[in-house]
């Protein structure tokens, strides 16, 4: 897997369409760090992660 839990994610082909590598990288960083309890911070990712930030909006918040 090249982006480990972000890859199995429902809109993870949506994400695919509009983020570049370096940007799935990113997010997925960010979402091993928070599952893995090195990180208190809840950036975007996190939150659409959690299921209170839709697809769109992140899309909207992140480009």
């Amino acid at each position: 897997m090249k982006y480990g839990v972000l890859e199995q994610c429902r809109d993870f082909i949506i994400m695919k369409q509009n983020f570049n590598h370096g940007m799935l990288r990113y997010f997925q960083n960010q979402l091993e760090e928070y599952l893995n309890d090195q990180s208190d911070e809840h950036p975007a990712i996190v939150c659409w992660y959690e299921g209170t930030m839709d697809t769109d909006e992140l899309i909207s918040q992140c480009l």
